[in-house]
């Protein structure tokens, strides 16, 4: 039985017969999608590891914006190595039908997905966080009330405090992808496509 018949069998629509079938693999802009990301997803990931070395290597450890600078290279990092391994993936199948993101656990695709949006949230936040400790520090706008207030804000303790609040909040926002996430690291073809398992 082909996929069309399937289909008709379980009484599903044209569309979703399309949407299950639709694929951009091979065309110029999946190919532009695909370069691009492993092109500028490596040199992030050498500009990362090289960023976060220097820092903890040169860097004053005392100040505050240091423990960001490290926070935020080791998401970075990893928000783009999940980028490129999701690239690699598409290429891969593309090229030879083989599948590395293809887990026969589904609480290990879950976990997957979890982090991969959890490192994107932190990465954001981060630079947030950076921002705000800067602004405070350099411009200290409640000098008149509180003289020394930046100060106390804008430490290495504060900091770290900050980045393990981003953290639990992140991990407590993106709990939803973890107990709710559909199966989405599924074997190749319509029978394991999102459109075929839904009405």
């Amino acid at each position: 039985m082909n996929c069309t018949e399937e289909f008709q069998r379980k009484n599903y629509s044209g569309t979703t017969l399309n949407y299950a079938m639709d694929d951009d693999a091979g065309s110029w802009w999946w190919w532009t999608n695909i370069i691009g990301t492993l092109c500028f997803g490596g040199i992030g990931l050498i500009g990362n590891t090289i960023c976060f070395l220097v820092v903890c290597r040169f860097a004053l450890p005392q100040h505050s914006f240091v423990q960001y600078l490290r926070a935020l290279a080791i998401f970075d990092f990893f928000s783009l190595l999940f980028e490129c391994f999701q690239s690699l993936n598409s290429l891969l199948v593309y090229l030879f039908s083989i599948n590395i993101l293809h887990f026969r656990s589904s609480i290990i695709c879950k976990i997957y997905e979890y982090s991969n949006h959890v490192c994107i949230l932190l990465a954001c936040w981060t630079i947030v966080g950076l921002t705000f400790d800067r602004l405070i520090l350099l411009c200290d706008p409640w000098s008149k009330q509180c003289p020394n207030l930046s100060r106390k804000i804008c430490n290495l303790q504060c900091a770290k405090k900050i980045i393990f609040f981003l953290i639990f909040l992140a991990l407590i926002i993106n709990l939803p992808h973890l107990i709710y996430q559909q199966w989405v690291c599924r074997q190749s073809g319509y029978r394991f496509s999102a459109a075929f398992n839904a009405k």
